[in-house]
C-alpha cells in the first residue's frame, strides 16, 4: 500500500491494515522455516509496509494531516 492511499484510511482501519501485514510476514517467515518460499523479497516489502503503517498511525497520533 502507497503512503498516499493510506492518507485516506483512518486509525482504525490503519490499525487492522497493520495487524493484517504483520499476519503475513509472520506466515512468510513460517513458509522460509520449511524452504517453501521463492519469492524472498517478499520480506522487504512487508517490513517496509508496516513501517509505512506505523509512521501514518503516529502522524495521526500527533496531530500532523499531512
Amino acid at each position: 500500500m502507497k503512503f498516499s492511499e493510506m492518507k485516506l484510511l483512518t486509525e482504525e482501519q490503519l490499525g487492522k491494515e497493520l495487524a493484517s501485514m504483520r499476519q503475513q510476514l509472520l506466515r512468510l517467515n513460517l513458509m522460509k522455516k520449511v524452504s517453501q518460499i521463492d519469492k524472498v523479497h517478499q520480506f522487504r516489502e512487508f517490513r517496509r509496509g508496516i513501517a509505512r503503517l506505523l509512521t501514518r498511525i503516529n502522524d495521526l497520533k500527533m496531530g500532523k494531516k499531512t
